[in-house]
């Protein structure tokens, strides 16, 4: 499909409700874990790339993707069997 982002992604996803003070810092930790060479390098020599964007972010980029994703299911008629 044109225009459609393929590929695999790791992130943390909260609950509904989640005050916005507790993702800050859950993405602030896992900033920091990011940032520490031996774990950036490993994830770049598994050929990924190491994105540390805000929860805000995340979530537009997520929104989207789901959004695009959606498209083509409903464009292709795809069916859970």
């Amino acid at each position: 499909m044109p225009l459609v982002e393929t590929g695999s992604w790791q992130g943390f996803l909260t609950s509904k409700g989640t005050p916005p003070a507790m993702a800050q810092r859950l993405n602030a930790e896992v900033k920091k874990i990011l940032a520490m060479p031996d774990v950036s390098k490993k994830i770049t020599e598994l050929g990924g790339d190491v994105r540390t964007d805000a929860p805000e972010q995340f979530a537009a980029w997520l929104g989207t993707a789901i959004a695009d994703w959606g498209a083509v299911v409903k464009a292709e008629n795809i069916q859970i069997d």
